[in-house]
């Protein structure tokens, strides 16, 4: 027979065949695409069918040797690539944990505990009250001073590290009986608020002072926003961004008042 035939090279019955030629094609043809698809039978589970060789419909059944085998065997593993190419196993962590490097690699970890953490909680007593020993384990410190009264109208300052030198500067805006007023001071110790003896909800003295990078030793900034009352401007309120030139990190705090102090307490708070 002298068919045309496929890109195979299968030969091919033509619509001009005599009748009694089919049955002899369609045996030539059918013998031939038996043949070439030969070896496409047989294999096991897990291979994958490769080029034997550059000859056309050439294949052979082999391992998955190119490919990656799974390592995941828990529901929420991940892969990761370990010695260059080589798939590993990466378990799912606990609940919280974060996906972090250790060592070059992926892992999971329980994330640094951020947030405050409270350091001391004084009472206020006296015209003097300092917390030393704080410690240098934290980025800011934050200072919450309430509920302060004193027998007779004071004024209550801040020190830091026992410096009683004019290492001290208030860039205060507050508002007054006269209205909104602004003021630029250097002195011994950073202004506050004024307090007296008033018990009111409204007329307790209170304080937020915020010290960012505490442990610096150069120019340190205190944020503080302050509430109080004197006898002649009644409700003061404050904001001071205070500077303090210093020589070493803070380790201590002193709230200094005129008078002294009836009530009120301080707590210091470590910010991670």
């Amino acid at each position: 027979m002298s068919n045309p035939t496929s890109n195979y090279g299968w030969q091919m019955p033509t619509a001009t065949d005599l009748v009694t030629d089919l049955p002899a094609d369609f045996e030539v043809f059918g013998q031939a695409v038996d043949t070439a698809l030969m070896d496409l039978r047989g294999g096991t589970t897990g291979q994958v069918l490769a080029k034997a060789s550059s000859t056309d419909m050439d294949f052979v059944w082999s391992a998955d040797a190119a490919g990656m085998t799974n390592p995941m065997t828990t529901t929420g593993d991940s892969i990761y690539s370990s010695s260059g190419s080589t798939p590993a196993r990466l378990g799912i962590g606990t609940t919280g944990q974060v996906l972090t490097v250790a060592g070059g690699l992926p892992s999971w970890a329980t994330p640094s505990a951020g947030g405050l953490t409270l350091l001391s909680t004084t009472a206020l007593t006296g015209s003097s009250v300092t917390v030393s020993s704080i410690s240098q384990s934290y980025k800011n410190l934050f200072i919450y001073v309430k509920n302060v009264t004193s027998p007779a109208v004071g004024a209550v300052t801040l020190r830091l590290n026992g410096i009683t030198t004019s290492s001290y500067t208030d860039h205060r805006i507050y508002y007054a009986a006269a209205g909104v007023q602004a003021d630029f001071t250097t002195g011994t110790s950073l202004f506050l608020n004024n307090s007296n003896s008033n018990t009111s909800f409204s007329g307790k003295f209170a304080a937020l002072m915020t010290i960012p990078r505490y442990t610096d030793t150069s120019l340190i900034d205190v944020d503080i926003r302050s509430s109080g009352r004197d006898a002649t401007a009644g409700i003061l309120v404050s904001f001071n961004l205070g500077r303090f030139d210093a020589a070493a990190a803070i380790s201590s705090v002193t709230l200094d008042h005129t008078s002294s102090f009836s009530t009120g307490t301080m707590y210091i708070y470590g910010e991670s």
